[in-house]
């Protein structure tokens, strides 16, 4: 798996080791949402926009990474559960972020 994204899974997981075993509430998600989640997507949407020496590949991550951030953020925003709905949104983005590691494994082969 690329550095990059192995970094990613890796943050997506101390989340939701965090909210299983430490503090399952809606209030632990909401703060994680607020405070880390919304923070990353900022950050990385400014990278994309102001950063025009991002490679091709990186510049791919990059999106890919803004767009599962843009989908756990707001799905927990919006939701009335957002314990269940910031599990739910971590599982669906490292699943995506693994296939597409793969993907990138298949073509450099």
């Amino acid at each position: 798996m690329d550095k990059y994204l192995h970094l990613i899974v890796n943050r997506f997981e101390s989340y939701i080791t965090f909210l299983d075993h430490f503090e399952s509430t809606n209030e632990a998600a909401t703060f994680i949402n607020e405070s880390f989640i919304y923070n990353e997507m900022n950050r990385v949407d400014h990278l994309l926009k102001h950063n025009k020496n991002l490679i091709n590949n990186k510049r791919r991550d990059y999106e890919l990474y803004f767009v599962e951030l843009f989908h756990i953020y707001h799905n927990t925003k919006s939701s009335q559960h957002q314990f269940e709905t910031m599990l739910f949104s971590l599982k669906n983005a490292i699943k995506a972020l693994k296939e597409t590691s793969h993907h990138h494994l298949q073509n450099q082969l």
